[in-house]
């Protein structure tokens, strides 16, 4: 049989699993945000860096055609520097080592080596609606 030491050990594991499972499990509500509040998000072309107050990150939108928006984690996975949207070139760019990335967030040149993280958004009457599980 179990000593006491080892029914301890034992059941914090059983414990742990028990707790964690249904966790894993429960998928966030999507977040919509008013298209009005964000005036650099209501013409195609034009991007912003919002604070998610929910999650206390930020989020990079661009706004791709009238009915598509886009939306990623603006960190870059070289040294974790913020990134931005260049209009001109149609491209994201690291300020600190010129990583660049499409508006998808897939990885294009420099040192980065990994795309952005993105999430799901679409647009939905006068909304942005965002998933912050991960889009992949």
């Amino acid at each position: 049989m179990f000593n006491h030491r080892q029914f301890l050990k034992v059941a914090g594991m059983v414990a742990g699993v028990l707790f964690a499972w249904p966790i894993r499990w429960v998928k966030a509500k999507p977040l919509g945000l008013k298209l009005d509040k964000v005036e650099k998000l209501k013409n195609v072309g034009r991007w912003a860096i919002l604070k998610i107050k929910i999650k206390k990150k930020p989020v990079l939108f661009i706004r791709t055609s009238e009915d598509t928006i886009r939306a990623l984690d603006p960190t870059c996975p070289h040294k974790k520097c913020q990134v931005q949207y260049n209009e001109k070139i149609n491209q994201i760019v690291c300020p600190c080592h010129k990583s660049r990335f499409n508006p998808d967030g897939k990885y294009l040149d420099g040192p980065a080596k990994k795309d952005l993280t993105a999430y799901k958004a679409y647009l939905r009457k006068n909304m942005i609606v965002i998933d912050l599980d991960k889009d992949h």
